[in-house]
């Protein structure tokens, strides 16, 4: 997996995308209110960027879902290089 994409629509028909690049680490965000600007992320929040409570709690959402495939996946090699020293 080469990045996590996560798409949010507010109340107000506003659209975001949350992107989290595995390859460099980095996550932004960019959205219709914001003319698409790209904006940093970094644990879970938005440099910069004042959110409401229901972007924020998806933005934060999508950071842990974006997370957990990393932790997966160092769990799995892990594993695996203890499987192939046995």
């Amino acid at each position: 997996m080469k990045e996590y994409l996560s798409h949010y629509k507010n109340e107000y028909g506003e659209r975001w995308i949350f992107t989290y690049d595995y390859a460099t680490g980095l996550g932004t965000i960019t959205g219709s209110d914001v003319s698409w600007d790209n904006y940093q992320v970094i644990d879970g929040s938005a440099i910069g960027l004042l959110l409401n409570d229901g972007e924020l709690k998806w933005l934060r959402a999508s950071w842990d879902n974006a997370m957990k495939v990393i932790e997966k996946n160092s769990d799995e090699s892990i594993i695996s290089l203890r499987n192939q020293k046995d």
